[in-house]
């Protein structure tokens, strides 16, 4: 499955009441993820203390679209 940033934050922005993040899989192959998680498996681990550089967009997304209403939750098998 190929997928960019800018295609998830537009499908986001298009909901109108919920979205839940559902985990059913063991494992993900989404090609754009390849490159940073192959640096996580040789060690390289974002710096916590700068969210600015790595959560930030996500949490602005979020917080754009909770504004409008819309309920974002995760879920996956219990």
């Amino acid at each position: 499955m190929s997928q960019s940033l800018t295609d998830f934050s537009d499908l986001t922005r298009s909901v109108r009441e919920s979205a839940v993040h559902l985990e059913m899989r063991d494992g993900y192959g989404v090609e754009n993820e390849i490159e940073g998680f192959s640096a996580w498996k040789q060690g390289h681990r974002l710096n916590p203390e700068d969210k600015n550089s790595w959560w930030r967009p996500w949490l602005d997304l979020v917080q754009e679209v909770t504004a409008k209403g819309v309920v974002i939750r995760r879920d996956g098998p219990a």
